[in-house]
C-alpha cells in the first residue's frame, strides 16, 4: 500500500550483512547496467542496481539497491551462489509483479545449458527482500527457472487473476505433463493457492501463456 504522507518514514533496520554499506558505496562493484524504476511506490523513479562483492561471505555476496535522491532501499540476495552457473548476478528487468504500488526487481541468478534462473526482489518497508520461497520443481529457494529443452520446460509469469504462476512440463509417454501452480504474495513470501495438471503435445505448450512471456513478461 502507499505510505501515509502524515506518518514519518520508518527508519531502515540495520543490514543483515556487515559489508552491505561498503559494497553499495563502491561503484566498481556494480554488476551490469542499472535501470530506472519506481520501486518503493512513491511515484518517483530510483536507480535500480545489482552489486556483487567477490569477497563477501555466503549470503552476503550480492545486493540489490534502489537509490533515490534522498533515500536508498537495499537488501541482500540471500540465495545467490556462485555454483549456479553465472560469474555474478545481474539485473534482468523490473516489473509490477505483486500488483501493489512500486515495481519488483527481477535478477539473473543462474543458468545452465538450456534453463535460466531468476530471483525476485520486493520492497518491504525500508528494505528490499528477496523472495526466498521454496517452489516445487525449482533448483533452489528463490530460484525460478524459465526455458528448457525437450527434457523439461519451465516458465514463470504473473497469473491472469493476480499473483504468480509457476509451470513445469515433463515428457509423459507421447505428451507433456504440465504442472501449473499459482501463488499469492504475503509480504516477501509466496503462498501456494492452486495446482493444476494438464497433458498436451509439445507443439501445444504455448496454449499456456506463461511459456511465451517468461520471466514475468506479462506483468504490468
Amino acid at each position: 500500500a502507499e505510505p501515509d504522507a502524515t506518518e514519518a518514514p520508518a527508519a531502515a533496520p540495520e543490514p543483515a550483512c556487515d559489508n552491505q554499506e561498503a559494497v553499495l558505496g563502491d561503484p566498481s562493484l556494480r554488476a551490469g547496467s542499472p535501470e530506472e524504476a519506481d520501486v518503493d511506490g512513491d511515484g518517483t523513479p530510483e536507480t535500480v542496481s545489482v552489486y556483487y562483492d567477490p569477497e563477501g561471505q555466503v549470503g552476503c555476496e550480492a545486493f540489490v539497491a534502489a537509490e533515490g535522491d534522498e533515500t536508498t532501499v537495499a537488501g541482500a540476495l540471500e540465495t545467490w551462489r556462485g555454483e549456479f552457473g553465472l560469474p555474478m548476478p545481474t539485473l534482468h528487468s523490473v516489473a509490477d509483479v505483486d500488483g501493489e504500488p512500486g515495481d519488483e526487481i527481477v535478477v539473473n541468478m543462474g543458468g545452465g545449458a538450456s534453463t535460466q534462473f531468476v530471483g525476485l526482489v520486493v520492497a518491504d518497508g525500508a528494505v528490499l527482500r528477496q523472495v526466498t520461497t521454496a517452489v516445487p520443481g525449482q533448483a533452489a529457494p528463490g530460484m525460478f527457472g524459465f526455458g528448457g529443452s525437450v527434457g523439461h520446460l519451465d516458465a514463470i509469469d504473473c497469473a491472469p487473476d493476480g499473483g504468480v504462476i509457476v509451470s513445469s512440463a515433463l515428457p509423459d509417454d507421447e505428451v507433456y505433463r504440465v504442472e501449473r501452480t499459482t501463488f499469492d504474495f504475503s509480504g516477501a513470501e509466496l503462498i501456494q493457492q492452486k495446482r493444476k495438471v494438464a497433458r498436451v503435445p509439445l507443439e501445444k505448450i504455448d496454449r499456456f501463456p506463461e511459456y511465451g512471456a517468461s520471466p514475468f513478461g506479462s506483468c504490468r
